[in-house]
């Protein structure tokens, strides 16, 4: 998988260009699962995160602010929806390292896999929901709350 992102981020357009549907550069949290680049506003692909006020926010915005400051963001549009934001797989660059943005939510429990875009990529879906249990498993983040995570630390 990271080594498909390193690719992905090599071929990557120029900050604030788009090419092929993909756009990068500097990104803003605009509420759980969606983040502006340059104006446009783009939904994550494969997830659904904590809303602003809901459980899990704060701690959501905090890992996007730190992961902002890191480097770029690269925004790869898959689906667009009528009236929504558009649909698109998103990746970081930290440390000439490229990070599926929803594969790290996921890992540290900061959203859940949103099953609905399982048409568009079935097999990342999927590995979504690998990385989501072994969250839930460890009792990471939105996980801790489960009955049989209480009392853990």
């Amino acid at each position: 998988m990271i080594a498909t992102l390193a690719l992905l981020a090599a071929a990557a357009p120029a900050l604030g260009q788009e090419a092929d549907g993909t756009i990068g550069g500097k990104a803003t949290l605009v509420d759980g699962d969606t983040v502006e680049i340059y104006g446009r506003n783009f939904r994550i692909f494969g997830i659904d995160a904590p809303e602003r006020g809901e459980p899990g926010f704060g701690t959501l915005a905090e890992f996007m602010r730190a992961a902002t400051e890191k480097g770029p963001f690269f925004c790869d549009v898959v689906d667009k929806e009528r009236n929504e934001p558009e649909v698109a797989v998103c990746w970081m660059r930290v440390d000439f390292v490229s990070e599926d943005l929803a594969e790290s939510l996921l890992e540290r429990g900061l959203a859940k896999t949103h099953p609905g875009y399982r048409h568009l990529r079935p097999s990342l879906i999927a590995w979504y929901e690998e990385v989501e249990a072994q969250a839930r498993k460890r009792c990471r983040g939105l996980w801790r709350g489960l009955p049989e995570c209480r009392g853990q630390e």
